[in-house]
């Protein structure tokens, strides 16, 4: 670890140990000052090996250091993202005015956003502290009456192109993947500041709850957070509905078997079965995305 960072590191905090690859899961470093930095992988969003072209333009880290920046926040100021043997790893950037360390988006190489200020990190905390609760406050109209309906916007245009793709030349195509790629990075955007307006709620609700109850329930405070109104229990109850459909209805239960495929086809073979694949599924998948069997929504 290099000698300014063992520095800044508290007592009891060491490193304790470091692996940087082997025969066996080899790591190309591009530079000493990468191998320093805390890589995680990341088995939360992404937990199986990725694409090239997903790594390059489909990450959640590509709008990080808008994030770090809209909020304000003195812990880091840039994520990048590290893809080793087809997996993703990803490391915060703290906000150190002498760190260099290169990233790679949209494969291009760019230097990791840090503050010139070295007053950074131990000043800019108090416009978090300041702005934070606005969102807790106000997101939830914010949400309602204009970033879903933005949204909604995006996606049905999407749609609507996609929808004539057999018509639409390679340029034509092209132009609406950077459409989406433009939507996708605006999505997250919105994705983050849904983020930093519930921890400001709920740092809100745990400063309640303790000053009227004397201590922190934490069972109670995650009930308190539940809503009725989300968008994955809209899609599980969607699902479960459409099981009982299948449950109940015997032309289609004859076509469900064990290979995804076969059912498809079993479905597609009757006027029942393609009934049930347009009103159900079909407007299923319009609103709620093509999920693969390990896929994760957020927000």
């Amino acid at each position: 670890m290099p000698e300014r960072q063992a520095e800044t590191i508290p007592p009891g905090e060491e490193v304790l140990g470091q692996f940087l690859g082997d025969e066996a899961f080899p790591v190309t470093w591009a530079s000493e000052v990468e191998k320093q930095l805390f890589w995680v992988y990341d088995d939360l969003h992404i937990p199986h090996p990725v694409s090239p072209m997903f790594f390059d333009i489909g990450g959640w880290w590509l709008s990080c250091d808008h994030m770090f920046r809209r909020f304000g926040t003195p812990f880091a100021v840039d994520w990048l993202a590290k893809n080793v043997n087809g997996y993703v790893y990803t490391t915060a950037i703290p906000a150190d005015p002498d760190l260099r360390v290169e990233g790679t988006e949209y494969s291009s190489r760019y230097g990791a956003r840090v503050p010139r200020d070295r007053d950074y990190a131990a000043t800019i905390g108090s416009y978090l502290d300041l702005t934070l609760p606005v969102y807790g406050e106000h997101f939830a109209d914010w949400w309602r009456d204009r970033l879903r309906p933005e949204m909604e916007r995006n996606f049905a245009y999407l749609e609507d192109r996609l929808d004539d793709a057999d018509d639409l030349s390679l340029a034509e195509l092209a132009t609406v993947l950077e459409d989406a790629i433009d939507i996708h990075d605006r999505h997250w955007k919105i994705h983050w500041m849904l983020n930093f307006a519930q921890l400001s709620a709920t740092l809100n609700l745990r400063a309640v709850m303790e000053r009227m109850r004397g201590s922190i329930d934490e069972a109670l405070l995650g009930r308190l957070q539940n809503s009725a109104s989300d968008r994955n229990w809209d899609s599980i109850e969607a699902l479960w509905r459409m099981k009982n459909e299948v449950r109940d209805d015997p032309a289609l239960r004859a076509a469900v078997g064990d290979d995804g495929a076969g059912v498809a086809a079993a479905l597609r073979s009757s006027d029942r079965g393609r009934r049930f694949i347009r009103e159900r599924i079909e407007p299923y998948q319009r609103e709620f995305g093509w999920h693969a069997v390990w896929s994760r929504s957020s927000t």
